[in-house]
């Protein structure tokens, strides 16, 4: 949805993964990154899952780097026990491209730091008050695992922004996570939509801001991820 603007509610139910079963197959197709002169995909894991490798090369990506590509992942840190990746190299991996860009670079980072499993040997600090205040009938290590590891994110997410703020070229930022965790007792009959209701945010660095850039305010509380096209569009003023 938020690479080509088309909604997954138009197509039939039996169409679970578009990436698979859709893209591999596609004549032609168009993409949001085709609007820029460069573009790179950067998922700090391995990229056979959901036939990334096939769909970015259908949807014109110039390079993609994941784990065991021919382009690197540099800089590799984890957080204490966490099997994944940590989010602070996916952030550095993305700065990297940006630093190089020349002519204008669209980058795909999908992290992988927060996905499961959440085992409780992950991270040790967790948060007292977060093992007392889950509701019953979730796993309360879990969900302390799952936070202790979003906390992390906060964290590389607002270095990120210091990073790029310092860079003397417009880079607009789309912030996304594409569900929930299956952690919390709940029904995805029943609350399948809430599940997927994530928080959101586009951030125009500074110089973007000093040369036309602003910032959405209105109706852009609730939004699809088929929006984030136009909405990037009307915030840089392109």
């Amino acid at each position: 949805m938020t690479l080509t603007g088309l909604a997954t509610a138009n197509f039939s139910s039996t169409m679970q993964t578009p990436f698979s079963q859709l893209v591999p197959g596609l004549a032609r197709n168009w993409t949001f990154n085709k609007l820029f002169n460069y573009a790179v995909s950067v998922h700090p894991y391995q990229g056979i899952f959901y036939s990334r490798i096939t769909a970015y090369a259908k949807f014109g990506f110039n390079r993609f780097y994941y784990l065991g590509s021919k382009y690197k992942i540099t800089d590799q840190k984890r957080i204490k026990n966490n099997p994944f990746l940590s989010d602070e190299t996916a952030y550095t991996n993305a700065l990297r491209q940006l630093k190089n860009d020349e002519s204008g670079t669209f980058i795909n980072l999908v992290t992988i730091q927060n996905h499961m499993p959440y085992m409780t040997t992950d991270y040790k600090n967790y948060s007292k008050w977060l093992l007392t205040s889950v509701s019953e009938g979730t796993d309360k290590g879990t969900v302390a695992t799952y936070t202790t590891g979003l906390t992390y994110t906060d964290k590389a997410v607002k270095q990120f922004i210091k990073q790029i703020n310092k860079i003397q070229k417009p880079i607009t930022v789309v912030f996304y996570g594409d569900h929930l965790p299956g952690i919390y007792n709940n029904s995805m009959a029943k609350d399948g939509t809430k599940l997927h209701e994530t928080d959101y945010f586009i951030y125009s660095n500074t110089y973007a801001r000093e040369h036309g850039a602003r910032t959405l305010t209105s109706n852009t509380k609730v939004v699809s991820p088929n929006d984030f096209m136009a909405m990037v569009a009307e915030q840089t003023n392109s």
